[in-house]
């Protein structure tokens, strides 16, 4: 998930090379370019986490009741709230490290050159 998140970004920073050298243009500095895309791969990660966490969970507990069921055991249901915190805190941290190569490709971005064709 977090490697797809990279090409996403990746290819965003592609289509978006226009509009980030307008940014520079205006007076973006490289390290708010780098910072942009840091904000784009965390609102996609909390978004992502946001719905997926309860539709996971809701999920999760229908197989393991209907599992629970088929055995004729009693189906208790545990969420680790712990493990849960600390799987989406990895993954905000591993994706923003992933966006380092995006981010840098869209911190190079020469205005004059990209605007020039305008």
């Amino acid at each position: 998930a977090v490697l797809s998140l990279a090409l996403a970004l990746l290819a965003s920073v592609r289509q978006r090379r226009r509009q980030l050298a307008l940014l520079k243009a205006l007076g973006l500095t490289r390290r708010q370019v780098r910072q942009v895309i840091g904000w784009q791969a965390s609102i996609i990660l909390v978004t992502a986490a946001i719905i997926g966490v309860p539709l996971g969970i809701a999920a999760g507990r229908w197989a393991w009741s209907s599992f629970a069921a088929s055995l004729g055991v009693v189906p208790v249901t545990v969420i680790p709230g712990a493990a849960l915190l600390a799987g989406f805190i990895a993954l905000l941290l591993a994706g923003n490290l992933l966006t380092a190569v995006p981010a840098s490709v869209a911190a190079r971005t020469t205005p004059a050159v990209l605007l020039r064709a305008e």
